[in-house]
């Protein structure tokens, strides 16, 4: 049951992604049922939101340099990597 609800974000990035036509990607979702299996789900939620988190401020720099406009493709797995990173400092309190 841990690894079900731990992969049950990234099942549903996938039903966004499908929802959307893919305006997020499909391997996003992949990722996050994967390493929601393993970590489960308060780690894989955490994951996910300080990885939003870290795209935001992407985009936010983005749009104030003049490099972006709100159509701007931007990936989403490489701020899943940090966001995993913070997620493990804040839950094991280093």
């Amino acid at each position: 049951m841990h690894a079900l609800f731990g992969a049950m974000t990234g099942g549903v990035v996938l039903l966004i992604a499908f929802v959307t036509k893919n305006k997020i990607g499909c391997g996003d979702g992949l990722l996050l049922i994967a390493t929601g299996a393993l970590l489960g789900l308060k780690v894989n939620l955490f994951m996910f939101l300080f990885g939003l988190f870290l795209a935001s401020l992407k985009g936010i720099w983005l749009l104030l340099s003049g490099k972006g406009n709100k159509n701007t493709d931007m990936p989403f797995i490489p701020f899943l990597i940090p966001g995993l990173t913070l997620t493990l400092a804040v839950i094991t309190g280093g």
